[in-house]
């Protein structure tokens, strides 16, 4: 496993690690996504690894395609260590969503479209538990 980018977490407790898998023609690369050196199978995502300041939440851009015809289509995914699940909260078509940090419960993100050129700047609260899903191999 060659991995391109490790992210510890802040308190040194967590690792994520990108690993390759591809590019869009005359776009960003894709990458398959390690927590804790296990393997988030059957996804993609973007480069971005954004950990909040008591490392237990880590956000990423999913990659929902890489089609040219139909993409870019992405979402932000929120990974809770400590809980061992995950959330998706945001979804954009035609453009990128981009992790940029978490300040308590308020997660903050931008929006990239190409077509009109533009970038939004968003800012949203942790779901509830009800929009969560446990997932295996994050704790």
């Amino acid at each position: 496993m060659d991995l391109d980018k490790r992210a510890l977490s802040p308190d040194g407790r967590h690792e994520a690690a990108l690993e390759w898998a591809g590019d869009v023609r005359f776009g960003p690369a894709y990458y398959r996504l390690y927590v804790h050196g296990r393997r988030i199978p059957r996804r993609l995502f973007g480069a971005e690894l954004v950990w909040s300041p008591d490392s237990r939440y880590l956000l990423v851009q999913e990659w929902l395609t890489t089609s040219e015809r139909a993409g870019p289509h992405t979402r932000l995914v929120v990974l809770d260590l400590l809980e061992g699940r995950e959330c998706a909260l945001a979804e954009v078509r035609q453009g990128f969503v981009e992790p940029v940090g978490v300040e308590g419960s308020l997660v903050r993100f931008r929006e990239s479209y190409y077509a009109p050129r533009k970038t939004i700047e968003r800012e949203q609260d942790l779901p509830p538990a009800d929009r969560w899903v446990k997932r295996r191999g994050l704790r």
